[in-house]
């Protein structure tokens, strides 16, 4: 366990920076660097018409990807019914074990859908690792594999993945993956990352965008260390209209149908049943739409459709459903416009508490519907398993229904959890699949259409599984700055250490909107989580982290909140008294400052090359003058104010000649001792009153 968690953090230091010596001296990075799509299996090359049966089409970047529709000759090319391959199981069988050859179709086929690829373009410099996550509208496209077959980074012991997932609900793929020791990629070449297939469950439009994380690494001698690759993103799209217009419908290129179609459904166990919902438009059509639908379609096969309107509620007893068609048509004559939608169906959903205390036995039931029965994997997944530590997670942490079976609802009971935290507890269903065949192979892939119906569960109590922290470098900051966020784990001492996980997901709510996402480890984020307010205020920052290693299976999350002051940009100004100050007489200046984050450090330059510090500085002007005095303040968050302001400095006012002062002292002296003397003569005549008598002769 030591060895795996020392090669795990040594290689993220690989991917996303830290010191390493295991990486050879590599060109250095310059301005090029293009990173986009090309499209591959399934797609209309926009030069030669045709459809493109390699994985990699012609390697080029392409901003717009057109659908095919047919993408292995076996069905006519006039009707989305029989000649779309949407899917990526397509051709599929009526039932689990029938090939291909027994229905009209080109040896080798290989199988429906639309391959993309991430590719980097007039590379520079060799990369070591990328993090990439591709946005998709989901109402369109599935993602159903991640393929990197033949690829520099495809499965090998050179290379460790980081992040793999697919997200049909939110429309994304994330990649992410370092190299051990080497590098790929040849200056000046081009290099595919990793392709995505995907089925073709929508009419319509999607992008097709480069984001999240959105990293890629090469290795800088100087520093010794792995660092961001500068790129371009060429953002893409793709498109089903050339096939429909064109193909389907028989208009002229380019057509203006914009035809868009997709359905959801939703279930309802209670009955229990299944209510689907159409989602069409039609900017050129004619007339309104109508709807049709099919539960038992298979390429190549002419598909039954019953017209039971844009919302169509299907209850017990239930048909066979795996293969979903919706129909929309509109109502031009002689012949309708038309369009076709399809997947695969394979649902699932959990009722019970929401929220339970550590302690309790609890009950919860899973439905399920769609698929090709008998199903070969019922599992609920409930906790990590129990480690070596005599404290157990949960009493249950794995339940299995036995395989293979037809029945379509599960009751578990009895359920324990000893710690708390938010649990993304499941219920996993695996169908019997078709099968499809590899482009270029004859080799027979198995691609089971499998549901997972996450159950988020909060485990309340006193006895968490870990806690979070959430720190910044500063609580205070001012508009315009950035402030750096950290999140710290600290799991249970009691918590079997074989379930903890070395790395988390990391998802940071600013408070003002703003959410950013980062891979991190128990001590933080591996890279820095900054973000800069725009306006001022208080904003309550919340973290949520998610365990995101594989041994933690239901991924338990915590959350922690962080509040920071965001202020306006600071003003300054200052006084100064007295307020008409005089050449040869000391001046105190005093300044002011609104806003911004304290303390604050302030300097001064009077104007005479006389400069001063403090909030109050007292300075003599030796001669009168108009003087340009500035004040510098600097905050704390680093902000720089400065105030200038033009002080007149006055001559000082004329003196009196010296003999003056000596004359009027004399006359002060001779007044006082003139008056002394007539004093001292009244104190005398008072104290002898005979001398006041009058004289006798």
């Amino acid at each position: 366990m030591t060895v795996i968690l020392v090669l795990l953090l040594s290689t993220l230091t690989i991917l996303v920076g830290g010191n390493h010596t295991i990486l050879p001296a590599v060109h250095a990075a310059g301005p090029s660097n293009i990173l986009g799509f090309t499209c591959g299996y399934g797609y209309i090359d926009n030069v030669t018409g045709t459809t493109v049966s390699s994985r990699d089409g012609n390697g080029t970047i392409l901003k717009q990807c057109n659908w095919a529709g047919d993408t292995d000759g076996d069905g006519s090319t006039t009707s989305a019914q029989t000649g779309a391959d949407p899917l990526v199981t397509d051709p599929a069988p009526l039932s689990f074990g029938i090939t291909c050859s027994a229905y009209p179709c080109t040896s080798p086929p290989g199988g429906g859908g639309v391959e993309v690829g991430i590719i980097i373009t007039n590379l520079n410099d060799s990369i070591t690792g990328f993090d990439l996550t591709v946005g998709y509208n989901s109402n369109i496209l599935n993602a159903v594999v991640i393929d990197q077959q033949g690829l520099a980074f495809g499965t090998s012991s050179g290379v460790l993945p980081l992040a793999q997932t697919i997200d049909n609900v939110g429309g994304s793929v994330r990649v992410a993956q370092a190299l051990l020791g080497t590098a790929a990629g040849v200056v000046g070449s081009d290099l595919v990352l990793f392709r995505i297939r995907f089925d073709v469950v929508g009419v319509g439009y999607s992008p097709l965008v480069i984001g999240g994380v959105d990293t890629l690494t090469h290795h800088a001698p100087s520093s010794n260390r792995s660092i961001p690759l500068p790129h371009t993103d060429v953002q893409g799209s793709f498109s089903t209209n050339t096939f429909f217009d064109t193909i389907v419908n028989g208009l002229a290129y380019p057509s203006t149908l914009d035809f868009n179609a997709s359905w959801t459904y939703s279930l309802n166990m209670a009955s229990p049943g299944i209510t689907f919902t159409a989602n069409a438009a039609c900017k050129s059509c004619t007339g309104t739409l109508s709807y049709s639908w099919n539960w038992t379609t298979s390429e190549g096969i002419a598909s039954q459709f019953v017209n039971l309107g844009q919302t169509m509620t299907l209850t017990t007893p239930l048909p066979k459903i795996a293969r979903v068609t919706l129909l929309v048509k509109d109502q031009a004559t002689p012949v309708p416009h038309n369009v076709t939608a399809t997947r695969l169906l394979l649902g699932t959903k959990i009722y019970g508490p929401s929220t339970v205390a550590t302690g309790s036995l609890n009950t919860w039931t899973g439905w399920w519907i769609g698929g090709f029965p008998p199903y070969t994997s019922v599992k609920w997944t409930l906790c990590p398993t129990r480690g070596s530590s005599t404290f157990e997670i949960c009493n249950k942490p794995s339940i299995v229904v036995p395989t293979p079976t037809t029945v379509q609802n599960s009751t578990i009971s009895g359920i324990g959890y000893n710690f708390t935290g938010l649990y993304q507890t499941s219920l996993q269903i695996v169908d019997n699949p078709p099968n499809w065949v590899s482009p270029g192979s004859t080799t027979l892939t198995t691609i089971a259409s499998t549901t997972v119906s996450d159950f988020t569960l909060n485990v309340t109590g006193s006895n968490p599984a870990f806690t979070v922290s959430v720190s910044s470098n500063a609580s205070s900051s001012d508009v315009g700055r950035s402030l750096t966020f950290s999140a710290s784990t600290s799991y249970n001492s009691n918590y079997p250490t074989s379930a903890q996980a070395a790395l988390f997901n990391d998802t940071f709510y600013f408070g003002d909107g703003s959410i950013a996402t980062s891979l991190g480890t128990s001590s933080g984020p591996v890279n820095a989580i900054m973000h800069t307010y725009n306006g001022p205020g208080t904003y309550t920052v919340r973290v949520t982290v998610q365990e995101a290693s594989s041994k933690a299976v239901t991924s338990i999350s915590e959350t922690s909140y962080l509040v920071v002051t965001v202020n306006s940009v600071p003003t300054a100004s200052f006084s100064l008294s007295p307020s008409g100050p005089v050449g040869g007489a000391s001046v105190t200046f005093t300044a002011a400052v609104t806003a911004g984050t304290s303390p604050y450090t302030y300097r001064w330059s009077f104007g005479d090359n006389s400069t001063g510090i403090g909030i109050s500085a007292t300075h003599t002007y030796s001669t009168p003058g108009s003087y340009n005095v500035t004040l510098t303040v600097t905050d704390a968050s680093g902000v720089v104010t400065v105030y200038s302001h033009i002080v007149s400095v006055a001559a000082a006012p004329p003196q009196p000649p010296i003999y003056l002062y000596l004359g009027i002292g004399a006359a002060i002296a001779v007044i006082a001792a003139v008056s002394a003397v007539l004093i001292l003569r009244r104190r005398k005549r008072s104290a002898n009153p005979m001398s006041n008598l009058p004289s006798q002769n």
